[in-house]
């Protein structure tokens, strides 16, 4: 039976916090966007793709274990990016902003079970 490691926050649960509500409001602002040709949405794509990899860099950088449960299963919700360029502009703005819906779920996810990640220096 494999052993399940326990990551640690190495930064101050209110700052963590707040990082990860901007997060959300980007991430909602992102979803309300409207796109109307393929070079706005090569534009959007971009900024979707950097909104996920600074999320992914926040959640390795705050915890003890940079490849954690937290950021592992965040990464799972963000994908699939290839996808893209099969359908219409509105068929791929449509499946960017359920890749956009799921990625801010889980954002709020990690936001629900704040009060029971540890702290490292806390235990």
């Amino acid at each position: 039976m494999k052993k399940e490691i326990k990551s640690y926050l190495v930064i101050d649960k209110t700052d963590f916090s707040q990082q990860i509500k901007d997060r959300i409001v980007i991430g909602n602002e992102l979803s309300l966007r409207q796109i109307t040709s393929r070079e706005a949405f090569e534009n959007f794509k971009t900024e979707i793709s950097d909104w996920i990899n600074f999320n992914l860099d926040l959640l390795k950088q705050s915890f003890d274990n940079p490849d954690n449960e937290y950021r592992h299963e965040y990464n799972r919700l963000s994908l699939p990016w290839s996808f893209f360029g099969l359908h219409s502009i509105a068929g791929d703005t449509e499946l960017s902003k359920k890749i956009i819906s799921r990625s801010v779920r889980g954002l709020e996810k990690i936001l629900s079970k704040l009060d029971l990640i540890p702290v490292k220096g806390n235990v």
